[in-house]
């Protein structure tokens, strides 16, 4: 029978712990890294859209203001997802072309590193010059 040395008694507690701490902070940054994803995502998404209506004002297809519909749009859209959490910040419009440009804020500690801002474009398509 052996005897075991005194120094290394608790040793296995302690290397359990920091390898929990570990796991730990690698869970937290992921689920962060998630929702910013999730939070650009958003925002790409009401800006297709909201862009897309600004359009269908400028196309003629829709009655009012483009960017107020583009407003409109997004709001409803953002709406479904959380209480402002996505907002249009600008909103442009060349000839038949809409621009529009959307922040979106992130849940959780994410949130405090910063927005993801995301631009979209809408309107006729172009054709190529040639044959």
């Amino acid at each position: 029978m052996s005897r075991r040395d005194s120094s290394q008694r608790g040793s296995a507690t302690v290397l359990v712990l920091g390898v929990c701490l570990v796991a730990f902070a690698l869970i937290t940054a992921g689920a962060g890294l998630g929702s910013a994803l999730v939070a650009r995502h958003r925002a790409e998404s009401v800006a297709d859209l909201a862009s897309l209506a600004a359009a269908d004002v400028l196309m003629g297809r829709a009655a009012g203001a483009p960017c107020d519909a583009a407003g409109r749009v997004a709001g409803r859209v953002a709406g479904s997802s959380g209480p402002g959490d996505v907002v249009v910040v600008a909103c442009h419009t060349h000839g038949r072309v809409a621009q529009v440009s959307v922040v979106a804020r992130s849940s959780g500690w994410v949130g405090a590193l910063g927005a993801a801002t995301v631009s979209a474009s809408a309107g006729p398509a172009v054709r190529p010059a040639g044959p």
